[in-house]
């Protein structure tokens, strides 16, 4: 169910009447692409940071489920990873992708910066 869209004072905003797609439209969106083409080396870089986050928030889970089964493993006898080994490599990913989501945030968050100044000094 969609939330409803309220002001701060509770009541209800006016609609934003949709913007139809036209030429004229696309060309003020390259036009504003035209200002990250400068920094583009480092908007890459972000867009790889985002993939390898992602990769490091996805293998978590797995991890947690490889830990949960070395646990049962255990206490039926047979021979497996020790749970302290896979807790020890959780940490290290989570590290790993702390590191991903701050070059991520940094990296973004500068280009946008720095396009935004270029767009406020042709302004």
């Amino acid at each position: 169910m969609a939330r409803n869209r309220n002001n701060s004072n509770g009541t209800h905003g006016e609609e934003v009447p949709k913007v139809k797609l036209t030429k004229e439209n696309l060309k003020e969106v390259l036009l504003i692409f035209s200002y990250l083409k400068p920094y583009r080396k480092r908007f890459i870089t972000g867009l790889v940071f985002i993939a390898l986050s992602g990769a490091t928030t996805m293998s978590f889970p797995y991890m947690l489920k490889k830990l949960i089964d070395s646990a049962h493993e255990i206490g039926m006898g047979s021979i497996a990873t020790p749970p302290g080994v896979i807790a020890t490599i959780m940490v290290c990913i989570l590290g790993v992708q702390m590191i991903f989501s701050f070059s991520r945030i940094y990296l973004f968050t500068s280009v946008g910066e720095n396009a935004l100044a270029d767009m406020r000094s042709d302004v």
